[in-house]
């Protein structure tokens, strides 16, 4: 029994490590698609300065003035850092991602080996006690034959001697065994 409610304790604490470790791998999953949304939103913001900045080069000097030339260099240089920091995070988030996965794995693999290692002391365990419970019907067995030999004397007393052919073990019925003394208090 201890072995069993040990058992079923064990598989409730591994239950809840899988379920927080997998946990885990899902906001790490949410966390590495918002990075990849926010990568592409920037990529978007990127190529948009870059096309401001093609028309900015174009138009430089006739119809725009140089400031606003320098503005748009500006912003393509800022859009271009911003989306290499996307895109680093990205690469975080897939470099935790991949990391919180083999953990998961990893703990699944414990979890497996721990519950063959219980499976296995309560098979143990049951066998154990089918094997005393054999035994003891064995001893059961035993006391109700030597009960089934015992055999009462007609009167209390001393045994005086012991009578019967000796060296053998049979004894036929109303052969005397014994020479009882009664008791004369």
């Amino acid at each position: 029994k201890q072995s069993k409610d040990e058992a079923i304790t064990a598989r409730t604490t591994l239950d809840a490590a899988m379920e927080s470790t997998e946990a885990e791998v899902r906001a790490t999953i949410s966390k590495w698609k918002e990075t990849q949304a926010k990568a592409v939103a920037q990529k978007s913001l990127h190529d948009q300065a870059m096309q401001d900045l093609e028309v900015s080069r174009k138009l430089r000097g006739d119809a725009e003035p140089e400031i606003m030339y320098k503005r748009a260099i500006t912003k393509e240089a800022t859009e271009e850092a911003k989306l290499l920091e996307a895109q680093e995070a990205v690469e975080e988030a897939f470099q935790e991602l991949n990391s919180k996965e083999q953990m998961l794995e990893s703990k699944r693999k414990e979890v497996e080996t721990k519950l063959l290692e219980l499976n296995s002391k309560v098979a143990k365990s049951e066998s154990d006690i089918t094997t005393i419970m054999k035994e003891l019907q064995d001893v059961l067995v035993k006391l109700g034959e030597l009960d089934r030999l015992k055999i009462l004397s007609p009167s209390s007393g001393r045994i005086q001697a012991i009578l019967g052919q000796v060296g053998t073990n049979t004894v036929k019925e109303g052969d005397k065994l014994f020479e009882v003394i009664p008791d004369t208090t």
